[in-house]
């Protein structure tokens, strides 16, 4: 398959908010967040891997900034793309 026919993304996202205690329950937002996107993903300690159509990626990640917004919340989201057919 060619760079061109790939139609997958693959993203890795972490999060870190700023100046809160609870820090884990926001990080379990992010992923109930990830989950209820219907994207295939994979997390562990450090970070989220998520699978799909580009458009649905950005999306998501609009979704966990548009929700961490109106929960006033600051935060620091590194993201990594990689257009390698989602691998």
């Amino acid at each position: 398959m060619t760079l061109a026919q790939c139609s997958l993304m693959s993203c890795q996202i972490s999060f870190y908010p700023l100046g809160e205690e609870e820090v884990n329950d926001l990080v379990h937002l992010v992923i109930q967040l990830i989950d209820q996107s219907g994207l295939q993903y994979e997390s562990n300690a450090m970070a989220t891997l998520v699978f799909g159509e580009p458009s649905r990626i950005f999306r998501l990640l609009e979704e966990i900034h548009a929700s961490m917004a109106e929960r006033g919340t600051r935060f620091v989201m590194p993201v990594t793309l990689s257009n390698v057919c989602g691998l």
